[in-house]
C-alpha cells in the first residue's frame, strides 16, 4: 500500500495531541485493592488465595506471551516488527469478540496464525494482553498511550477494558487528553465524553 493511501484511512491521529497517561490511575487503583482486603476473616483469605492462584496461572499465560514462547499459538506483526508478540488462541478468543470471530471463521489470521496490527504502539499492544490475560492493567498497561488501548479495545471488542477506561481510567492528569481524544470523528466515544 502506498504512503498516500495509509494516509487516507481512517482512525485516530494518536501522533498529535497530548498523551493520556494511565500510571498514576493503575497506582491509586493498586491501592484500592489492597484497602478492600479484610484481614483476619476466613472467607476474605479463602478468596484473596484464590484469585492469587488464578493470577498466577494468567501471569504465566501472559509470560509465554510476552515471551514469545512456542506454546503460544498466535503470532502478531506490529508496525515495529513481527513476530515480538504473540498470544493463545484460546485465551484470545474467550476474552474478546473481535479474536473470536476472526479465529472462528476461516479468516487469514485463523489460516495463518497470525495477526498484523497497524498503528499501534509495541507497548500499548502488550498492555492490551495484560488486561485481556489478568483482567487488570500491569507494567506495559501503565506505560502505554490511553488513547492506543481504548482504539484496540474498540477494534478487538474488549468492552470491560473500554469501560475501565472510560470510568476509572481518567483523573486530573489525564482527563484533557481523554476528552480530546473523544472528540474525534472516528469510532464511538460518546461513553468516553460524557465521562469527561
Amino acid at each position: 500500500m502506498s504512503e498516500k493511501a495509509e494516509e487516507e484511512l481512517p482512525g485516530p491521529r494518536l501522533g498529535h495531541g497530548q498523551r493520556w497517561s494511565l500510571e498514576s490511575v493503575c497506582n491509586r487503583e493498586a491501592r484500592r485493592s489492597e484497602e478492600w482486603s479484610v484481614p483476619g476473616r476466613f472467607d476474605a483469605m479463602f478468596d484473596r488465595r484464590y484469585i492469587a492462584r488464578m493470577q498466577q496461572r494468567c501471569g504465566a499465560l501472559l509470560e509465554q506471551a510476552l515471551n514469545c514462547s512456542d506454546l503460544a499459538d498466535m503470532s502478531f506483526n506490529l508496525d515495529e516488527g513481527p513476530g515480538l508478540v504473540k498470544g493463545h488462541r484460546s485465551v484470545l478468543s474467550s476474552l474478546s469478540e473481535g479474536f473470536e470471530g476472526m479465529f472462528r471463521h476461516e479468516m487469514q489470521e485463523q489460516r495463518t496464525s497470525t495477526v498484523s496490527i497497524k498503528g499501534v504502539s509495541t507497548i500499548a499492544f502488550k498492555g492490551f494482553l495484560e488486561w485481556i490475560y489478568l483482567g487488570k492493567g500491569a507494567h506495559h498497561f501503565k506505560q502505554a498511550d490511553g488513547r492506543e488501548l481504548y482504539v484496540l479495545s474498540e477494534m478487538y471488542g474488549v468492552n470491560d477494558l473500554k469501560e475501565w477506561l472510560s470510568n476509572d481510567g481518567l483523573n486530573s492528569e489525564s482527563l484533557l487528553a481523554a476528552c480530546e481524544f473523544a472528540m474525534l470523528p472516528e469510532g464511538d466515544r460518546g461513553p468516553l465524553l460524557r465521562h469527561c
